[in-house]
């Protein structure tokens, strides 16, 4: 259940706040308890200083806990944990106190700031019964990590930075969600699902299994899919600025008319992969190992046509001979990478 309020203060006077902290939050020191910081379950306070808590919380020179956010934005949040009732100081950004409250999830600031953003249903309710269907939820913030999650359909539902670490999602549809924008799927199993079309940009993927999972047309801004397993996975017309895929292993994945500028393939593990006409501009890759996956014999090449830039195309470290092999096309820094690229080169079924 979401805690706030007169029930939030209730639950404080049953505590025994004997446990006393130092915080140091952004160069303020302030003391309090276990209790105040755990009263929320539902918060990532409770979850980084419960007892057991596995996080390891760096202390400065007076063995305080530091805590590296704004004690201006801290303090409403904090002062809401031990008496249940929001205060801001005059000249303090409520939209601040709010993002702060939205960082440690404590729903009942985000509920009484912006109720858009109070969740429908909290990790107690998945526990107790995990719902059938999820269309239309909002699960802002809600970690769902390693739990059993029986809705395979997402449309509708608002997901911002939901947690999904662990959790098997094979052949979940997340087509029609409000929102993935900052949910974290580390170390989930996401075989077969469907993501395409949908908002995921900043969202985390390392480490999880992405076998024939279907991103196209995603918006992948920013996303990490470091260490990530991928076969079969469908990117084409994704939108993945600066998304990494440093380290994963990637093969047959279809990158066709993926926007891929500035993206980190670094250290990843490339086979039978296709970015055919992929606008890669700044983007890294192990080009020596690449030019192995190319018969040296064949008029195709799996980046044929993709973008690069003449600083790009100068960068890579093979003889000029063996750069051509990729059949690469230089354009313009500003250009529009995807102005004359066919319809017909973008489908589900395309192979090449």
């Amino acid at each position: 259940r979401r805690v706030h309020g007169g029930t939030l203060f209730s639950l404080w006077l049953m505590a025994a706040p004997t446990d006393w902290l130092r915080l140091n939050v952004g160069g303020h020191v302030v003391a309090t308890t276990r209790a105040t910081l755990t009263i929320d379950p539902e918060s990532m306070l409770a979850r980084m200083f419960a007892p057991d808590s596995p996080f390891e919380h760096a202390r400065d020179d007076t063995g305080a806990i530091f805590i590296d956010r704004s004690w201006d934005y801290f303090k409403p949040v904090l002062n809401f944990l031990r008496c249940g009732e929001l205060v801001i100081d005059e000249g303090v950004s409520r939209q601040g106190v709010l993002l702060e409250a939205s960082f440690f999830q404590v729903h009942g600031v985000m509920s009484l700031l912006d109720p858009r953003r109070a969740p429908d249903l909290t990790r107690r309710d998945f526990i107790l019964s995990s719902p059938s269907s999820l269309r239309g939820v909002s699960l802002y913030g809600v970690d769902l990590s390693l739990l059993e999650v029986k809705a395979k359909a997402f449309a509708g539902a608002t997901l911002t930075r939901t947690l999904f670490r662990g959790v098997d999602l094979t052949e979940a549809s997340f087509s029609g969600a409000h929102s993935l924008e900052g949910a974290d799927f580390s170390d989930a199993k996401l075989d077969l699902a469907t993501l395409s079309e949908t908002d995921a940009r900043g969202a985390l993927f390392a480490r999880a299994h992405l076998q024939f999972t279907k991103f196209c047309g995603t918006l992948l801004e920013g996303a990490d899919f470091s260490g990530a397993a991928c076969s079969g996975t469908n990117f084409q017309g994704a939108r993945a600025q600066g998304a990494s895929f440093r380290e994963a292993t990637v093969h047959r994945g279809k990158f066709q008319k993926c926007d891929l500028r500035g993206a980190n393939f670094s250290g990843a593990t490339i086979t039978e992969c296709h970015f055919t006409t992929a606008d890669i501009r700044g983007a890294r890759f192990d080009w020596a190992l690449l030019l192995g996956s190319i018969n040296e014999n064949s008029w195709h090449s799996p980046f044929d046509r993709a973008r690069v830039t003449q600083a790009d195309y100068d960068a890579i470290a093979l003889s000029a001979e063996e750069k051509r092999r990729f059949r690469l096309l230089i354009i313009a820094e500003d250009a529009d990478g995807m102005a004359d690229i066919p319809i017909s080169d973008y489908s589900d079924e395309d192979d090449g």
